[in-house]
């Protein structure tokens, strides 16, 4: 999978830095991040929402979409304020 992700982005994964991160939806146990990273909007995607849940003490994603690359055809919502 990381060979995949490396020729969809363009550049080493190991280079990739995180530089935001969105929360949506949350409660103490379920929510959902957007993560925004150092790569081009046309690399990184405008819809990258991924559901986690916590279990067995630790946070998990839970649904099968990829943190990066998601694309939607509307205009993504107003954005929430950013943690960097």
């Amino acid at each position: 999978m990381r060979e995949t992700m490396e020729r969809h982005v363009g550049v080493p994964l190991t280079s990739i830095r995180i530089t935001g991160v969105q929360l949506r939806n949350f409660t103490a146990t379920t929510g959902e991040a957007e993560v925004q990273y150092n790569l081009a909007p046309s690399v990184a995607g405008n819809d990258n929402w991924v559901s986690y849940g916590y279990q067995d003490g630790r946070w998990k994603v839970t649904n099968c979409y990829a943190p990066i690359g998601g694309q939607s055809s509307s205009s993504p919502p107003a954005s929430a304020e950013s943690t960097s």
